[in-house]
């Protein structure tokens, strides 16, 4: 066969195989982060994104996008994570794009020293609130370590602590404390004890967990600029944190699909074009449990979720 019909024929099959492609896209609709359920908390100015991927019926051996690299630019001192959702066997290559983290021997301390300062007159030196200051406040004072609000996420809690809580005598601290007291703070409270609000995701094997330990340590004291690579090989998802922390600043979910995308910021995705086909439609967010559909791909589609 000649190299130029040759040519021609592998490309009309080329053709032919992308107008058989279909592709789905729609919206994730994410309540508001209303955060605690006290008189005057705001919502959340922005959402928390979601993660969508297709779940083929049987998973190919060999997965596009094994091979290919993926950028993780993480901010330490945001309460904002974000989030990455790779094929399994990628690579993915963390960037700091913001301040040196913070120690955790001295992040401790320092979150201490900033709670005696501008806390512990209402809230008291152990956060129980028992203090006359507090007890006088109508309602009074919250208890820092009770059950409850230790559930807090560390987002919900900066709101409070940065917004105040209108009809209290919480008061507005945005423009006391700094963005680093802040987060100080906040730290300081969640040791009270910390209790972390992860995902519902099923807990990665010996060798993820080896990995995410691996990530908290070297992340840790990753400079300004410099940037590092990590291969993914195993499912699961997996909490960015520095060393210490309780709060995530980044989730990476490693899945055995191609198909993936994370939501904009209206929560609109669009996956990548897909064989038709029987899949599970998958989405994923963070304090939200895993929701699955089932869908039968034979042209394109517009589906619309929700998480709760």
């Amino acid at each position: 066969m000649p190299r130029m019909l040759r040519g021609i024929l592998l490309l009309g099959l080329f053709a032919g195989t992308l107008a058989a492609q279909v592709q789905v896209s729609g919206r994730v609709l994410i309540p508001p982060e209303r955060g605690p359920r006290l008189p005057g908390a705001l919502p959340l100015p922005e959402k928390l994104p979601a993660a969508v991927w297709l779940l083929p019926a049987a998973v190919e051996p060999s997965l596009p996008g094994r091979g290919r690299s993926y950028a993780l630019r993480v901010v330490w001192d945001s309460f904002r994570p974000r989030v990455l959702v790779v094929p399994a066997g990628a690579q993915v290559v963390f960037a700091n794009q913001g301040t040196t983290p913070e120690p955790i021997g001295l992040l401790r301390p320092r979150g201490q020293r900033s709670f005696q300062t501008h806390c512990a007159v209402c809230h008291g030196g152990n956060g129980e609130a028992i203090t006359p200051v507090g007890s006088s406040m109508r309602p009074n004072a919250l208890n820092l370590t009770s059950p409850g609000l230790q559930r807090w996420s560390e987002r919900h809690m900066a709101q409070v602590v940065w917004r105040g809580i209108p009809g209290s005598g919480m008061p507005r601290w945005q423009r006391v404390l700094s963005y680093s007291q802040l987060r100080r703070i906040v730290h300081y409270v969640k040791q009270l004890p910390a209790l972390d609000t992860g995902a519902e995701l099923p807990p990665p094997d010996a060798a993820a967990r080896k990995a995410q330990g691996w990530i908290s340590q070297q992340l840790g004291i990753l400079q300004p600029g410099a940037s590092l690579a990590r291969r993914f090989s195993n499912q699961g998802m997996y909490p960015v944190r520095i060393a210490g922390q309780s709060a995530a600043v980044a989730y990476i979910l490693v899945v055995p699909s191609p198909y993936t995308v994370v939501t904009g910021p209206r929560g609109n995705y669009r996956l990548p074009p897909a064989l038709p086909g029987r899949y599970e439609l998958v989405v994923w967010h963070p304090g939200s449990p895993v929701q699955t559909r089932v869908v039968n791909l034979r042209s394109n589609m517009r589906i619309n979720l929700r998480v709760p």
